[in-house]
């Protein structure tokens, strides 16, 4: 594994930076990733929004990375971009991850789309994912996951992860622990950057399950929620329904989306 940004800097430049020609959403954390990018897609989809989501990483078939209002990328459509960066393989030594993660930036722009979503592959200071425009980061929550790249403890890990936060762009984080969101907040204040802690601004006050189905209720700092639906099952998902939902009025408020 070879972490830094050099070689995804110079492939995107080649391609002509697709990556800047809309907003994206980029969302680290140890847990609840995929769970949040998902929420936050079908979020800006009920709102009429065109919007590519780019997963890490894949159960059953690399085209399950790069959706299209959630449809994956057709294998065509996929081998031709990858063709494309074959082209480019001679003069940068780019990584599987980064090719994929060019590819999505890539087939967004061609489609149009209104805004993306990125799920962050490893860490975030030094992930590919995160030289995307960001209008909004999101980092779902920390614990142990692959120390040896990015920390023993949890205090190192979200250091590493924190490293997606950019100057003016707002952050929005689900972190229970007072010492991580003691630090998450400092960082925040450092780099001049909104931050916000759904774990402290979104009250669950409901969650009922049904089969093949979870319900839950929320009260916002911007309004109150009723029988949200989910269908990923797990009292867990509350949580990442949280984080979604804090995100995009984040967005919203911002003038970013």
């Amino acid at each position: 594994m070879k972490l830094g940004l050099d070689n995804i800097s110079k492939l995107l430049q080649r391609l002509g930076d697709p990556q800047n020609s809309y907003p994206s959403i980029l969302v680290a954390g140890t847990n609840g990733k995929g769970s949040v990018c998902t929420y936050i897609t079908s979020i800006l989809m009920a709102s009429g929004l065109k919007v590519g989501t780019f997963f890490s990483p894949h159960l059953f078939r690399v085209n399950e990375r790069i959706r299209l209002n959630m449809d994956e990328i057709g294998t065509t459509d996929l081998d031709g971009l990858l063709g494309r960066l074959r082209t480019e393989r001679k003069r940068i030594p780019f990584t599987y991850f980064e090719g994929i993660t060019a590819s999505a930036a890539l087939y967004f722009e061609r489609e149009g789309v209104d805004t993306a979503v990125f799920e962050v592959g490893l860490g975030g200071r030094l992930d590919a994912t995160k030289l995307v425009n960001a209008a909004v980061t999101v980092i779902t929550g920390i614990s142990i996951d692959h120390h040896e790249h990015l920390g023993r403890t949890v205090k190192e890990i979200l250091g590493e992860k924190l490293g997606i936060v950019r100057e003016g762009v707002p952050l929005v984080a689900n972190l229970e622990k007072r010492a991580l969101d003691t630090k998450a907040r400092r960082y925040c204040v450092e780099e001049e950057v909104p931050y916000y802690n759904a774990a402290q601004e979104v009250r669950v006050e409901g969650i009922r399950m049904k089969p093949g189905r979870l319900h839950v209720d929320m009260v916002s700092p911007e309004r109150r929620y009723e029988g949200l639906v989910s269908r990923m099952i797990g009292r867990v998902q509350a949580r990442n329904i949280a984080t979604a939902v804090r995100t995009v009025e984040v967005l919203a408020r911002e003038g970013a989306g």
